[in-house]
């Protein structure tokens, strides 16, 4: 084990890890943004707008679970013994993957109905 290539892949490994986590806070602000009235155009329904987030939200969860894919792909290459160095860091990192793996496919799944009926669902809560 060579500690310098472990503190290479940890470093950037982290780096990697800190884009999932921003591209995540991305998809999940955007639809929260999308109430302010500062947010939105002028004339622009808040159903409609909220209903535009959702195309927002999915992307940036799919750009995450990407990421992710080339966090674990740096780390270790599928099909081969794998670099123990690489192994070791991807261990230190697998509960955080996983979390963040979980969460970017919920938010897709909850941004794809956002974008399809978000504004059905914004006009039937604002009509109660």
């Amino acid at each position: 084990m060579d500690l310098q290539r472990q503190a290479t892949f940890r470093k950037q490994a982290w780096l990697d890890y800190t884009g999932v986590t921003a591209l995540l806070l991305i998809a999940v602000a955007v639809p929260v943004l999308s109430f302010l009235e500062a947010a939105r155009p002028i004339g622009e329904p808040l159903g409609v707008w909220f209903q535009r987030s959702g195309a927002i939200t999915t992307v940036f969860s799919m750009f995450a679970a990407a990421l992710i894919k080339v966090l674990v792909a740096r780390l270790h290459v599928p099909g081969t013994w794998g670099d123990d160095d690489g192994c070791a860091v991807l261990d230190q990192f697998k509960a955080r993957l996983d979390v963040a793996n979980k969460t970017s496919f919920v938010l897709i799944v909850v941004g794809t109905i956002v974008w399809g009926y978000g504004d059905v669902i914004i006009n039937n809560l604002l009509a109660m």
